[in-house]
């Protein structure tokens, strides 16, 4: 009963479709292909609870992509840190 619970999670838009995780290598590079020279919306949603309370909200970001090559996509593959993340992408990366 004393809990505070924290939850958040992220998503990206782009051309009216949810973008989630990849479920692959090849998906990852589908989403990045998708994403190359273009702007997309990330969505980040954030909720608070307590057995009182509730909090929530989402941030939207545009992001904008430079042109992607085949390598810079292998090179990032490599990283493992795409594995995860909504758009096969960590912006801090």
């Amino acid at each position: 009963p004393d809990a505070v619970i924290l939850a958040a999670d992220t998503s990206l838009g782009l051309d009216g479709k949810i973008i989630g995780k990849p479920e692959s290598k090849a998906h990852a590079f589908e989403i990045w292909t998708a994403l190359s020279g273009r702007q997309h919306d990330v969505f980040s949603g954030i909720c608070v609870a307590t057995a009182s309370d509730f909090f929530s909200e989402v941030v939207q970001t545009r992001v904008e992509f430079q042109h992607l090559t085949q390598s810079d996509m292998e090179n990032y593959w490599a990283t493992g840190e795409p594995v995860g993340k909504a758009g096969a992408y960590a912006i801090q990366g």
